[in-house]
């Protein structure tokens, strides 16, 4: 039970984990698109 519990939160974790990183990628690469247009 509490192995199914742990693993979830993993996958919840690793999956918030992977929407920040994604994020961050996103707001990196839309701040150097702004760059190169001035």
């Amino acid at each position: 039970m509490s192995t199914c519990i742990s693993r979830n939160w993993f996958i919840l974790y690793s999956y918030q984990w992977d929407n920040t990183l994604v994020t961050t990628v996103l707001a990196s690469g839309r701040f150097i698109n702004i760059s190169y247009d001035l």
